[in-house]
C-alpha cells in the first residue's frame, strides 16, 4: 500500500461527508497589490474536522487549487470581488458560500466516477499541508 493510499480510510464517502468539509472550510478572498488583484483562499480550518475526514477536506483544497483557472470560478470570483471592494462582508460569505456549493458539486461528481478512490487520492496529495 503506498503512502497516498495510507492516508485514505477505508470507508466509503458519501454526499454528507462532503457537505459536512467543505462546509467546514476556511474560504476567504482578498484584494492584493495596487490594482487590487483578487486572491481566493481556501484552507482547512485548524479544528473542526474530524481526524477521519481531514483527507477528504485536503481534497477539496486540491480541488480548489486544480480550479483557479476554470471558467466557473471567473463568475464568482466577480462575485468576491465586488462586496469586498464595497466592504460588504455579508455579499463576500454569500459568494463563498456559492464557492462551498461549487467544490461540493465537483467533489460529489468524482463519486460517481469508476476512477474515484484513485482521483481522491491524487487531489488530497494536492491540498495536503506541507
Amino acid at each position: 500500500m503506498s503512502q497516498d493510499t495510507a492516508k485514505v480510510p477505508p470507508f466509503a464517502v458519501d454526499n454528507a461527508m462532503i457537505d459536512e468539509v467543505v462546509a467546514a472550510l476556511d474560504i476567504a478572498g482578498r484584494l492584493e497589490g495596487r490594482k487590487g488583484i483578487l486572491l481566493l483562499d481556501v484552507a482547512v480550518p485548524r479544528a473542526g474536522i474530524e481526524p477521519g475526514l481531514a483527507f477528504l477536506a485536503d481534497a477539496a483544497v486540491g480541488l480548489h487549487r486544480q480550479t483557479q483557472d476554470d471558467d466557473d470560478l471567473s463568475d464568482i470570483e466577480e462575485a468576491i470581488e465586488a462586496p469586498l471592494k464595497a466592504g460588504d462582508q455579508a455579499g463576500v460569505d454569500e459568494a463563498c458560500d456559492l464557492y462551498r456549493g461549487m467544490l461540493a458539486s465537483r467533489l460529489k461528481a468524482i463519486l460517481l466516477r469508476s476512477d474515484a478512490r484513485e482521483r481522491l487520492i491524487a487531489l488530497q496529495a494536492a491540498g495536503a499541508r506541507p
